[in-house]
């Protein structure tokens, strides 16, 4: 027995090794990543050097406060400082074709980037770029346009124009330029200096009208500049809001709301939203409340009447089966106020303001819905802060992330402009409203909330979502989870439905970078070196498996199995050449267990017949950060190709088979996800 467990021992000791080498060097480093990526960019080496060599240094380090001018395809373009920006700077006293405000070392791309971006968009007046950290040899210091030798780390990759992130700070951030013969009669601000004159001078231009807003900013998409630190972007003007005046279109005695509430046999959780609503509103703040209850069971709607009649609530009782939009229709349709909020009888709110906070963005002619970050209750965990759309579908970003740490450059502290938000709680001007036609009543209950958002995208609105601000969720307290597979089944066949209406935005999201990690369901914002499917995918083969506990196997609840992603290849890399192949993404690891012992295969369990698929796996950094009392779960990711040709048309319910390799132990688990092949 001693040498058995000693040989064991030094089995599993090797595994361990193996294990971690397997682990190292999986996931590129960001520098190297990057780099990989802008191989094919074009550069412009603007390098400044001194003439005699001892002049070198001197000058580098004098090169923050000096302006620079260089050529590039007939076009000119003045590099400025931010620190060069003071009283005695003024455009009008410029001559070449673009200024470029910069606080970093611009890349030896930059140029080139903005050029063809002025190019292509003639209507542009303002070009803004991303941005990361380099460290730089002494001799590099401020010497602009250079290939970094040093290594670049901690990017920051920014959304398409944002106008109203940007009345609320300087997201642009280091680096910005601007179209000199559209500013020639521009007047610098007199009572700033620095980055703070130069976001004074972009917000008067912007918001000055409708058209300058929605035409004159674009982002070049790529990083233009390595910066020393980010603290512009947390810099904000108290007299921003001002700027925008002519491009507000309510009142202020419109500032009355009208809240819709969908609800059903649960007055106490009605009483509890509804104390905290208005307990929450400013002096002065006008609301109306109708709560739409699709059948109630008679005790239950007495309760309900009677907290109602506390708050003077019109009551709509319509008995149906639950549909999330034909109750918000049937509320709006009885409501009076200029603004509509819609809103789950399981959110409360504590913060002095908040639906007034809401309301002020709703101001500008711009904006679409607007929505605000939820905490889980008796949490600070984050279960809202804004939707993106990613490869596998529309997803909450930072769910699950503690609301106490701050995020992807204060994400989570930001209003921020977004593609959707939930109507767990969201605001909307009722003209927008009716533009749009309401709510999709053949989604009646996920994703009518994200249709309604890209359609006001579509209408030419921004959405929003408050990061400044904050309410509790108790996440479907009322109808319960989505998690059986009758329920998933209607989840996946509503966000088909959902990409069959707004084609374009399959995959797409103009407020999340290209170059931000989008291909799982990591809730982490951070650049796409983490995963990317392309690097992670193996294909595999197939073999048969009669029975599993015949062959000793046994489900356990120890194992842990989460499908991201189950279908055809072509509906997830958006390729036409893949619609031969299937795949499967996901994580999956045996908790209170030494991982690395494990050899790993998909299940696939039709109707008469099992399949099993081993793989390899790959590295996914958000399980090891979520499970750091697990053991060698670095490695838990699957991301696995199989030919059409292995598969007889059915459907397949995926699972995970999880066998020791030194102990008589094979271990299963099966997902409610089913695969279908066609």
């Amino acid at each position: 027995m001693f040498i058995k467990t000693a040989v064991k021992n030094a089995a599993t000791k090797y595994a361990d090794k193996a294990y971690r080498k397997s682990v190292e060097g999986a996931v590129p480093s960001y520098d190297e990543w990057i780099r990989g990526k802008e191989s094919s960019l074009e550069r412009l080496d603007m390098s400044v050097r001194a003439k005699n060599a001892g002049e070198e240094i001197d000058e580098a380090k004098s090169m923050s406060k000096l302006s620079y001018v260089t050529t590039y395809e007939g076009s000119s373009f003045r590099i400025v400082p931010y620190s060069a920006v003071d009283y005695s700077f003024e455009i009008k006293n410029t001559i070449e074709d673009y200024i470029v405000f910069a606080n970093g070392e611009l890349t030896d791309r930059a140029i080139p980037l903005l050029a063809k971006a002025f190019a292509d968009n003639p209507d542009a007046d303002i070009c803004y770029g991303d941005e990361d950290i380099a460290t730089l040899d002494a001799g590099d210091l401020l010497k602009y346009g250079r290939s970094v030798v040093g290594t670049r780390q901690d990017p920051y990759f920014k959304p398409e124009w944002s106008p109203n992130a940007f009345l609320h700070h300087f997201y642009f951030c280091n680096v910005v330029a601007i179209r000199r013969s559209s500013f020639r009669e521009v007047a610098m601000p007199g009572n700033a200096y620095g980055v703070r004159m130069i976001y004074e001078m972009l917000l008067e231009y912007i918001f000055r009208d409708e058209r300058s807003l929605r035409k004159s900013v674009i982002n070049v998409g790529e990083i233009l500049i390595h910066a020393t630190t980010y603290g512009n972007n947390g810099i904000k003007l108290e007299k921003a809001r001002n700027f925008a005046k002519n491009l507000e279109c309510l009142n202020e005695d419109d500032d009355k709301i009208s809240v819709v509430i969908p609800s059903k046999n649960s007055p106490a959780l009605l009483e509890k939203c509804l104390y905290s609503l208005y307990d929450s509103l400013l002096d002065g703040t006008q609301v109306e409340v109708i709560v739409v209850d699709n059948g109630s069971d008679p005790d239950k709607k007495i309760l309900i009447e009677d907290v109602l009649a506390h708050y003077g609530a019109t009551y709509k009782y319509t008995p149906m089966d639950f549909n999330f939009s034909a109750q918000i229709n049937a509320g709006v349709a009885d409501s009076e106020y200029p603004l509509l909020l819609l809103l789950n009888d399981d959110i409360t709110f504590g913060q002095k303001g908040t639906l007034e906070t809401m309301a002020r963005e709703l101001k500008y002619s711009f904006t679409g819905a607007v929505g605000l970050k939820l905490l889980y209750p008796e949490s600070s965990m984050i279960q809202h802060a804004g939707v993106i759309n990613n490869r596998i579908g529309p997803v909450h970003k930072l769910q699950f992330c503690d609301d106490r740490n701050e995020y992807y450059h204060g994400y989570n502290r930001y209003v921020q402009n977004v593609s959707a938000v939930t109507a767990a709680c969201l605001m909307v001007r009722r003209d927008a409203f009716d533009r749009v036609g309401g709510l999709d009543e053949s989604l009646k209950v996920a994703f009518n909330d994200v249709d309604f958002c890209f359609r006001l995208l579509e209408a030419g609105y921004v959405n929003v979502v408050c990061n400044n601000i904050s309410a509790v969720h108790a996440e479907s307290v009322t109808r319960g989870k989505d998690d059986d597979t009758k329920s998933l089944v209607r989840l996946n066949m509503e966000k088909e439905r959902l990409y069959e209406s707004h084609g374009s935005l399959r995959g797409y999201d103009p407020y999340y970078s290209h170059y931000l990690l989008a291909d799982c369901l990591d809730s982490r914002i951070v650049p796409a070196s983490e995963y990317e499917y392309e690097r992670a995918q193996e294909d595999c083969g197939r073999k048969s498996v009669p029975d599993l506990n015949s062959h000793g196997a046994r489900e356990e609840a120890c194992v842990i199995l989460s499908v991201e992603y189950a279908g055809d290849k072509s509906e997830f890399s958006f390729d036409e050449k893949d619609s031969e192949t299937m795949i499967i993404q996901g994580f999956s690891y045996v908790s209170g267990s030494d991982n690395a012992c494990y050899h790993k295969s998909i299940l696939l369990k039709g109707e008469n017949v099992i399949l099993e698929f081993p793989f390899k796996g790959c590295v996914r950094n958000d399980v090891a950060l979520a499970c750091k009392d697990q053991v060698n779960v670095e490695k838990s990711g699957f991301c696995v190709n199989i030919s059409k040709a292995e598969l007889a048309p059915g459907n397949y319910r995926v699972g995970i088979l999880m066998t020791n390799r030194f102990a008589r132990e094979k271990l299963y688990a099966f997902s409610n996800k089913y695969m279908v092949v066609k």
